[in-house]
């Protein structure tokens, strides 16, 4: 295979070489000055949602550990670098070469709800080191966020008495990597899972128990001679082999479709209704879902169930569960996959602190209005009200003000806090969901969380304003 044929397969060893060249202009520049192994404190932040999106459930935790872990350059990255002109020492050969994040790592657990401003991953380490991972930083938890959150999201719109999915697979997303997180939010939400390379990689829960829906799509129905004929291998070879079957009935016609399943069904008195349901995927959802029920409730198959599809996101589902539209299970895929509403992570990589040879420390900040940044070494402290969230407090690593949010995963280049498994992440999630105020759960409206900064933060940020005033 020619390396062209296979430019967009992008490994570990490829990581270090997507940073911007101006990323390594700085080490460059601090490498010939001496100060390459000062230590610097770097926050990642989200400065703004999206309208309507009142939090973020943070995600991707494992991704950036090991990606930091795993941060190395092979030979043929030296070489790239050497011929750009970005190494032009033994010493600077000697960093890349041997390049392994020495840092501490504090960020938010897997499943903990965030809010603008807070800082949600935080790295000290020679500035040489922590510069280097600037594009890493922004891009490995930002998709991973963005799409656990937007299933919450389809979760909460749907409501305690429907269920959802986020869909799965590579279907209309724009990699397959992206494929994999969907099917993780799928899992760490509870929700089907109908895509088999999640059990390649978690075989593990070949097990579960949980019933797994199969849509038996047009191609297949298709495929046969007659529509007739299709619901008839379906009815008698399938149902005793799945958990449960969902059938697309829009395929020619739907109301035609609808009536030729459920003379199908009648014929085979001893079927498990309940293992049944029917797929809308086209026309007016809504109207055609009251159509269904009352047809399947006419003919007393009332235990069938039905699924609905076809470009929903949150707030096309919240209208249709307002109106109680008779839908069972909703399946949010295109628009839910590629966040449509919330296309881009709007976070910075920013330093907060650079820790001089001489001991001395100096504290850092942007001051430009509408994108500032805080200096120290922050943390997240949540204040709590009879078990739920009241308000958040951005303060200096050593304050005592409420429940710490911010974790040490990585100390001095080892791994120290062990990353959480898919169950506890999704317990974690629940019981933020928990102490979250209703009021912050609407889909439909912007409500905004409080969030202040300490005291003493404010003192030091009076202090950075001070001294470039002079």
């Amino acid at each position: 295979m020619k390396k062209e044929d296979n430019f967009y397969d992008v490994g570990m060893a490829d990581v270090p070489l997507i940073e911007y060249v101006n990323i390594f202009l700085g080490n460059l520049v601090w490498m010939k000055r001496g100060i390459d192994k000062e230590i610097a404190t770097y926050d990642l932040v989200v400065r703004e949602f999206p309208q309507k999106w009142n939090f973020y459930a943070f995600d991707g935790l494992e991704r950036l550990v090991s990606g930091l872990l795993n941060y190395k350059f092979d030979d043929e990255s030296i070489a790239i670098l050497k011929a750009l002109n970005f190494i032009d020492s033994k010493e600077a050969e000697y960093f890349y070469r041997n390049f392994k994040f020495s840092g501490d790592v504090w960020s938010l657990k897997n499943g903990t709800i965030f809010f603008p401003g807070e800082p949600i991953v935080r790295i000290t380490a020679p500035v040489a080191e922590a510069n280097m991972l600037t594009a890493f930083m922004l891009n490995a938890v930002g998709y991973s966020t963005r799409l656990l959150t937007k299933c919450v999201r389809i979760n909460l719109a749907t409501g305690k008495s429907k269920s959802s999915a986020s869909g799965s697979g590579a279907v209309r997303l724009a990699s397959m990597e992206h494929a994999m997180y969907s099917l993780r939010a799928c899992k760490i939400l509870g929700q089907p899972i109908v895509c088999p390379i999640f059990y390649k990689k978690f075989p593990e829960y070949l097990d579960d128990k949980r019933k797994v829906i199969i849509n038996v799509n047009h191609a297949v129905i298709k495929s046969f001679e007659s529509e007739v004929v299709a619901y008839q291998y379906i009815l008698s070879e399938l149902t005793d082999r799945m958990d449960m079957i969902s059938v697309m009935i829009d395929t020619y016609d739907t109301e035609k479709g609808l009536d030729l399943f459920i003379a199908e069904i009648k014929k085979r008195p001893k079927l498990d209704l309940k293992k049944l349901a029917v797929t809308i995927d086209s026309g007016d959802i809504q109207e055609l879902a009251f159509y269904v029920r009352k047809m399947l409730d006419e003919n007393g198959l009332s235990e069938i169930t039905i699924q609905a599809l076809s470009n929903l996101d949150e707030y096309k589902i919240k209208k249709m569960v307002d109106a109680d539209t008779p839908v069972d299970f909703y399946i949010a895929a295109t628009e839910v996959l590629n966040i449509t509403d919330n296309p881009k992570f709007e976070a910075v990589y920013k330093m907060a602190e650079l820790r001089r040879g001489d001991g001395t420390i100096e504290q850092k900040a942007k001051l430009t209005e509408g994108k500032e940044s805080f200096p120290g070494r922050k943390q997240v402290f949540r204040i709590y009200e009879n078990g739920k969230m009241a308000y958040d407090i951005i303060g200096l690593e050593n304050e005592k003000l409420g429940t710490p949010l911010l974790h040490k995963y990585i100390d001095q280049g080892e791994q120290v806090l062990a990353l959480p498994s898919l169950e506890e992440i999704s317990a974690n999630l629940k019981k933020e969901l928990i102490a979250l105020p209703e009021k912050y759960k609407a889909i439909d409206r912007s409500e905004k969380y409080f969030v202040m900064l300490s005291a003493e933060l404010k003192d030091l940020l009076k202090e950075v304003k001070k001294k470039h005033a002079e």
